[in-house]
């Protein structure tokens, strides 16, 4: 299977959500910590600023101790009218 690895994909600033299907779709979301599934769940729909940590994006609105996320477990952050135009 080859996978197609962007890095850097959203640069500071960027409005994001967590892609929360696609992570909890995960073949081993069951064993993940029970505290990252809650903040997983419990995200769906909220939008978050993006903190650049190396190769890794923190959440700005999360504070010191946030979750860092892969850019690929990140989508765009879009309005209504953006949705429609795409």
């Amino acid at each position: 299977m080859n996978i197609k690895v962007e890095e850097k994909r959203f640069m500071d600033g960027a409005k994001v959500r967590i892609n929360t299907k696609r992570i909890m779709q995960e073949p081993d979301y069951d064993r993940r910590n029970p505290e990252y599934k809650a903040f997983v769940e419990g995200s769906r729909g909220k939008v978050f600023t993006v903190r650049r940590e190396g190769r890794f994006c923190g959440l700005k609105e999360l504070g010191e101790g946030s979750w860092l996320f892969w850019d690929g477990d990140l989508v765009p952050a879009l309005n209504r009218r953006q949705r429609r135009a795409g």
